[in-house]
């Protein structure tokens, strides 16, 4: 069987941070490819007039923690997270990218799905009660709605929620 491409949802909450340890940990293969698919919602900026419709260039998982990159598409890896993804990439022989959208992530997730042939797709919720839900939407509920690949919704554990001020 070919590589699988597993996509998952970032936004560096750390809702996004325990889906994307999640999904290393329980869904993907050996040599399987990763992409996290992080929406700058940030449409003034410079760049995203550039890639507005289908996204910057894929980021290898070598350039992540560079300086450069973090300001050129708003990127906020920690290095924790980072060593993470590299140390399970080298277990599981993992392709790792990075996919920097710009717009409505409800949107864009969606459109990942076909940009980059995604056979699954992880993302995080927040645990927004229904009325928050309703008012502003949930991305989670939007996505596994829209997409036609499987789509895993990793709850965030509440000590993680209290550690990330939500």
């Amino acid at each position: 069987m070919g590589k699988r491409h597993v996509g998952v949802g970032i936004d560096f909450s750390k809702g996004s941070e325990y889906a994307l340890q999640w999904a290393l940990a329980n869904l993907t293969r050996h040599g399987d490819m990763v992409f996290l698919i992080f929406v700058n919602s940030d449409v003034e900026y410079g760049e995203a007039q550039l890639w507005m419709n289908g996204g910057a260039p894929l980021v290898p998982l070598e350039a992540f923690g560079s300086s450069s990159m973090m300001v050129k598409y708003g990127i906020r890896f920690t290095a924790e997270i980072i060593e993470e993804v590299r140390l399970v990439a080298i277990q599981k022989d993992l392709t790792v990218h990075l996919k920097v959208y710009w717009g409505d992530a409800r949107e864009k997730l969606c459109n990942a799905e076909a940009d980059l042939q995604l056979h699954s797709l992880v993302v995080g919720s927040r645990g927004m009660g229904p009325l928050k839900r309703v008012i502003i939407g949930s991305v989670s509920e939007h996505v596994v709605f829209h997409v036609a690949c499987p789509v895993t919704v990793v709850k965030t554990p509440r000590q993680c929620l209290e550690l990330d001020g939500k």
